[in-house]
């Protein structure tokens, strides 16, 4: 039987405790390069719905009455309204005798709408002024008249 001394069970344990440490941190590697690319795509814009709240009846000569209407934002994202703009689209002619009503009869003014981010799914509230316009001539074709107006955002 061989007699182990001290010193050399040191040595015994030190050589082992290397070998451990360097088996389990000893690696090799190699460094390369290397190139890639990736493509993304902008969304584009969905068209703001400008629809008209209440009621306008009774148009007379010379006396403008107020037009509400909301912009809706249906898109899943929030769209920046500048402001919109209106107009007469058209007219019918009413139950009256003389020339025809036309959309010179008529303006719209005034319109009126915080410009602003408006949220996904949200509406934005605003006002337009109509006025039958109080001319020298005959508008009797102006009575019971029907007139369309024409929103559009921007």
């Amino acid at each position: 039987m061989r007699i182990v001394t001290k010193k050399k069970a040191a040595v015994l344990v030190a050589v082992a405790a290397v070998a451990i440490a360097g088996a389990g941190g000893a690696y090799a590697y190699w460094t390369t390069s290397g190139e890639g690319s990736a493509t993304g795509a902008a969304g584009t814009d969905t068209a703001f719905t400008i629809t008209q709240v209440g009621t306008v009846t009774g148009l007379v000569p010379g006396v403008a009455q107020t037009v509400d209407f909301k912009v809706n934002n249906g898109a899943n994202f929030a769209q920046y309204l500048t402001g919109v703009t209106a107009n007469v689209a058209s007219t019918t002619s009413g139950n009256g005798g003389g020339p025809a009503c036309t959309v010179a009869d008529y303006v719209v003014d005034n319109v009126l709408i915080a410009a602003g981010q408006i949220p996904a799914g949200q509406s934005q509230s605003g006002t337009a002024r109509v006025l039958l316009k109080n001319t020298d001539a005959n508008q009797d074709n102006c009575k019971g008249a029907t007139v369309t107006l024409a929103f559009a955002s921007n």
